[in-house]
C-alpha cells in the first residue's frame, strides 16, 4: 500500500470535514450533516494510519460527531415529520404543534453543540490533521498499516454479521439498530480500503448503503413514533389530541412493519456479503 495514497485519502477526508464544519457551526441542516459525515470517514482511517498524535485526533473527531448527533436527529424528524404529515393527511395544528416543539429543541440542541465545538478548538483539531497528514507524506511504506486496514475491516464485517445472526425474525428495534449500526461502520470501512488500496469493493458498498438506507428509513420512523409518544404524555394534550397521537403513530407502525419485512428478506444477502469480507 502506497503512503502517499493514505496521505491522500486522510488528507481529502480533513478537507472536507474543515468544509464541513464550517456549516455544522453556523447551524446549517446540510452542514450538520456533512460534518457528521465527514467525521465518520476521518475516523476510519485515522487509525490505520496510527501517527503520533492520530490517536487524540481520532477522539476529538468522535466527540464531534458525538455533540452533533442531537442535532442532526432532530433534523432527520422534523424531514420525516413534513413527509409523513403529507402521506397521511395529518391536521395541520398537530403537526404545527410538534414543529414548534422540535424547532425547540433544535435550537437548545445546537447551543450546546457549537458551544462544545468553540470549547474543543477546532481550529487545532485541524491543524493537528493536516500534520498527520504532512508527516505521512514524508515517511515510507509501512507494512503494519495495510494490517490495520485489513484488521479493522474484518472486525466491521465480523460485527455486521453477529447483528444480524442475532436478528431474528421478530420486531425488535434495538437488533435492528444495532444491525444499521454494523452496517454503516463496515461501510465507512470499506470506503477507507477502496480509497487507500483501489479494491474492488465499490459493488459492496453500494450494497450497504442500500442497507442503510433501509435501516435508516425504518429508524427514523421509530424516532418519529417517539416523538408522538412523548406529545401525548405532555401535561397538557388533551383526549382529542391523544387520540390524534395515538393514530398516528399507528400509521408509522404499519410503515415500520412493511420496512421490517423487506429487511428480513434482504438480511440472508447482507449476511452473505458480512461473510465474504471477514474471510478477505
Amino acid at each position: 500500500m502506497s503512503v502517499v495514497r493514505l496521505a491522500r485519502a486522510l488528507d481529502e477526508q480533513v478537507r472536507r470535514f474543515a468544509r464541513a464544519l464550517g456549516g455544522a457551526r453556523r447551524g446549517e441542516v446540510t452542514g450538520v450533516h456533512q460534518a457528521r459525515v465527514a467525521s465518520r470517514r476521518l475516523r476510519e482511517i485515522l487509525p490505520v494510519a496510527a501517527w503520533a498524535g492520530s490517536g487524540d485526533l481520532a477522539d476529538d473527531v468522535r466527540r464531534v460527531t458525538q455533540v452533533l448527533g442531537p442535532v442532526r436527529e432532530l433534523d432527520v424528524t422534523r424531514g420525516y415529520l413534513d413527509d409523513a404529515a403529507t402521506r397521511h393527511a395529518w391536521q395541520a395544528p398537530v403537526v404545527a404543534h410538534l414543529r414548534e416543539g422540535l424547532a425547540r429543541d433544535r435550537r437548545a440542541r445546537l447551543a450546546v453543540a457549537t458551544a462544545a465545538l468553540r470549547q474543543q478548538s477546532t481550529k487545532q483539531m485541524l491543524r493537528d490533521a493536516r500534520r498527520v497528514v504532512r508527516d505521512l507524506a514524508a515517511a515510507g511504506d509501512k507494512a503494519a498499516w495495510e494490517r490495520r486496514l485489513d484488521r479493522r475491516r474484518r472486525k466491521r464485517a465480523k460485527a455486521l454479521g453477529a447483528s444480524l445472526n442475532d436478528l431474528g425474525t421478530l420486531y425488535v428495534p434495538a437488533r435492528l439498530h444495532a444491525v444499521r449500526i454494523a452496517a454503516k461502520k463496515l461501510r465507512y470501512s470499506l470506503e477507507a480500503d477502496r480509497a487507500i488500496r483501489r479494491s474492488a469493493v465499490t459493488s459492496d458498498i453500494r450494497a450497504l448503503e442500500s442497507a442503510q438506507e433501509t435501516l435508516g428509513h425504518l429508524h427514523d420512523l421509530q424516532i418519529l413514533q417517539e416523538l408522538l409518544h412523548r406529545a401525548a404524555r405532555e401535561p397538557g394534550a388533551t383526549r382529542a389530541l391523544m387520540a390524534q397521537l395515538h393514530r398516528m403513530s399507528a400509521e408509522l407502525e404499519g410503515e415500520c412493519r412493511t420496512l421490517h419485512a423487506q429487511v428480513l428478506a434482504r438480511a440472508g444477502r447482507w449476511l452473505l456479503l458480512a461473510t465474504r469480507q471477514a474471510a478477505r
